[in-house]
């Protein structure tokens, strides 16, 4: 017991004689640990989830959240995450994970579906249509299209009038073969003078 006595004033004289600040570093270090056990206690608890329903619910009641929000957004640090975000790898791997995807695919189907259903309806769409139609490109391709229409339409009445010519050449030929060869008119027909 002496023994013991001895050794535990020679414990508390080494102590007495540490440097003050090894003593607060220790002390600190024991009562972080304290409050990281309580925290971690309270979180594991029951009360834990009613505790933080609590807290977002003030937090939202008083704004704070649109703040907090509002300067994380402002914040040049997240431009930065953002910049480092967009130049991964893996971000190219999820955009184009998700741009290929079947849900992308139905989504972009329903709403071209949507767009073409409600497109004649709108005033827009209208003005498009009589701007385009009154462009000077529009203008000339129609001319010349319209040229070549009624090219085509002389070309097919010149060829149509030809072939009248050669029919009514050939019937007039047909008639006045057998007339020569008859020797004379037809019944019922007068006999054609000669000059």
């Amino acid at each position: 017991m002496l023994e013991t006595a001895r050794s535990a004033g020679a414990r508390s004289v080494e102590i007495v004689l540490l440097p003050p600040r090894i003593v607060l570093a220790a002390c600190v270090a024991v009562g972080e640990r304290v409050a990281a056990g309580a925290v971690e206690e309270a979180l594991t608890s029951r009360q834990a989830a009613a505790l933080v329903e609590r807290i977002a619910d003030r937090l939202l009641a008083q704004g704070l959240a649109e703040r907090f929000i509002e300067r994380l957004l402002e914040a040049p640090e997240l431009e930065r995450l953002l910049g480092v975000a967009l130049d991964s790898p893996g971000m190219e791997r999820l955009v184009t994970r998700a741009v290929e995807s079947r849900l992308t695919e139905a989504t972009m189907a329903r709403l071209i579906d949507d767009a073409v259903s409600r497109l004649p309806q709108t005033e827009a769409l209208w003005a498009l249509v009589d701007e385009v139609a009154q462009s000077p490109a529009v203008l000339d391709a129609l001319t010349a299209q319209s040229r070549g229409v009624a090219d085509d339409v002389a070309s097919d009445l010149r060829q149509r009038s030809r072939d009248a010519d050669d029919w009514l050449e050939r019937t007039a030929r047909r008639v006045w073969h057998r007339r020569g060869r008859g020797g004379g008119a037809a019944p019922g027909m007068p006999e054609p003078q000669v000059p």
